[in-house]
């Protein structure tokens, strides 16, 4: 869960955090040299990306406090972020039957390693799309017959 003071823009001190940020997420910190930063640089860098995707960009949440919080970085506090970017593409909601259907599960939890586990944000969000893939590759002749 997102705690509220994250979305609504307060900062939280370590000590603050629920207890499963301090024990499971907070270790999980430091990964990928460079990437602390402030809210402001954070936006920027969202919109940095996506202003390198060759196409639009499909966004697959699990978890309604993920997308609160992502369009907070995206839309940002500056007048130079009222809008998301121009090739932010769909956004889909994953539900529960979807995330916990066989074939997501098992491409979602084959991404996972010693180095990325579940719960660090980059690691969850490759399992996501390696899930998402998987089952919609296995839907996709089904939604045909239908």
């Amino acid at each position: 869960m997102v705690p509220s003071s994250m979305l609504s823009g307060q900062t939280m001190t370590r000590k603050a955090c629920p207890d499963f940020v301090r024990v499971t997420v907070q270790p999980l910190l430091g990964r990928v040299p460079g990437a602390a930063c402030n809210r402001l640089q954070m936006t920027g860098r969202v919109h940095d990306w996506f202003r390198q995707l060759q196409e639009p960009a499909t966004v697959t949440y699990d978890y309604a406090g993920d997308w609160d919080l992502l369009i907070k970085i995206i839309l940002g506090r500056a007048s130079a972020y009222l809008e998301p970017p121009d090739n932010f593409g769909e956004e889909i909601e994953l539900a529960g039957s979807t995330t916990t259907h066989p074939l997501f599960a098992k491409a979602a939890i084959a991404t996972y390693s010693e180095r990325w586990p579940p719960h660090h944000a980059l690691a969850d969000a490759r399992a996501l799309r390696a899930g998402y893939r998987a089952w919609r590759a296995f839907m996709e002749p089904i939604w045909r017959i239908e």
